[in-house]
């Protein structure tokens, strides 16, 4: 590979007329011009074309229309007709930071490196974070479980490392967990501590009662891969990962206040002793749901605490 590679930047969105010219934006700006940005606009009904068309004069950039089919068939589109030596993703709400692409494309040939994620900056309603304080170094699974590795949608890879593997479209949540777990099965992935991306979190509380239905459906099919070793963990990562999708559901269910089957994930996810970095907080939301008044207190506190960053979604 030469030392200025072509790079591949997929950006899905649906419906983000209001922040999609922001993150293609960030992607000119870059001082690192080698570059395609693939947009593949999943069937918006908004303004989006409107607001990126100006952008479209760039020869660099490509834009795909397609019906509605959800961001792990468009990211698998985008794939589908990628250039690029270097393959990575972007969200449309989210945006580079300054020589982003210059510095992870130097140190990935630099080292050698086939795969790798970055640190992130949060932005909440009040307060930005960096979103991990860990140090340079390639990621367990336990890091993916945790929430050590950064946003796992800055995955950046060479193209014969990804391959035939692509997203699964089943997933509409934690579709870049799935993926990563099969990356790792045949290559090692690399974190970056220094933030190269700003993600935008928003509390809205539409989105998240669909986006309830939509976990639990996804955790369940990963469940199922889990079971069937999709996955080729060790026993002790298989452990984490049953642990970690059991309380997520018992979470879950909480929230879409099913508490009868939310104590049940919750308890299955008790009885596995592998620790988990949340285990103290997943027993007060477990303890809370038993009077559900507590629970819903519990609920509106973490949702003030959240918009500071305190609480990290």
């Amino acid at each position: 590979m030469n030392k200025t590679p072509l790079v591949t930047i997929i950006l899905p969105s649906h419906n983000r007329s209001r922040t999609i010219a922001k993150s293609i934006g960030s992607v000119i700006q870059q001082d690192y011009t080698n570059w395609e940005l693939i947009i593949i606009d999943d069937g918006s009904n908004d303004d989006t074309f409107n607001s990126i068309k100006d952008f479209l004069k760039d020869k660099r950039i490509k834009y795909v229309f397609q019906k509605n089919k959800g961001p792990s068939n468009a990211r698998n589109k985008g794939i589908s007709i990628a250039k690029g030596d270097l393959i990575t993703f972007l969200d449309s709400d989210d945006e580079y930071v300054p020589k982003s692409i210059s510095f992870r494309v130097r140190e990935m040939l630099n080292q050698d490196i086939s795969a790798s994620l970055s640190n992130v900056f949060v932005k909440y309603p009040s307060k930005t974070i960096i979103k991990n304080k860990s140090k340079n170094r390639y990621i367990k699974v336990i890091d993916l479980l945790e929430s050590n590795a950064g946003a796992l949608i800055s995955l950046m890879l060479k193209k014969d490392t990804l391959g035939n593997l692509r997203f699964d479209e089943s997933l509409s949540v934690a579709e870049d967990v799935d993926l990563i777990l099969r990356i790792l099965q045949k290559e090692e992935i690399y974190f970056f501590s220094k933030p190269l991306i700003i993600v935008e979190k928003n509390l809205n509380g539409d989105r998240l009662s669909t986006n309830l239905e939509r976990r639990m459906i996804s955790h369940k099919k990963m469940l199922m891969k889990l079971k069937e070793g999709k996955y080729n963990l060790s026993y002790a990562d298989t452990n984490l990962l049953y642990k970690k999708l059991y309380v997520d559901l018992g979470i879950s269910y909480a929230l879409d206040e099913k508490y009868s089957t939310s104590k049940l994930f919750f308890i299955k996810g008790f009885k596995i002793k592998t620790k988990l970095k949340d285990d103290f907080r997943n027993h007060v939301i477990y303890y809370s749901i038993n009077v559900p008044f507590i629970f819903i207190i519990l609920k509106y506190i973490s949702s003030l605490f959240w918009k500071t960053g305190v609480f990290r979604a």
